[in-house]
């Protein structure tokens, strides 16, 4: 089995004499994160970092307006 490199993703190849078409991975979602003011801690949620607040911090989230 031999690699394939970036130029032949998306496009058809020659294997073995049978025309492939190579196949390329769904691009990756970049999910938003959350950061805490105080200790610069990420978070992949709001509500991670709320929890993190009150926890850790003892302090409740200004609501937003």
């Amino acid at each position: 089995m031999r690699m394939v490199t970036k130029e032949e993703k998306g496009k058809k190849i020659k294997l073995d004499g049978t025309e492939v078409k190579v196949k390329t991975p769904p691009p990756r979602k970049v999910r938003p994160t959350y950061y805490c003011q105080t200790c610069d801690r990420s978070f992949p949620s709001q509500l991670d970092l709320e929890a993190h607040m009150k926890i850790d911090h003892g302090k409740k989230m200004e609501a937003s307006a």
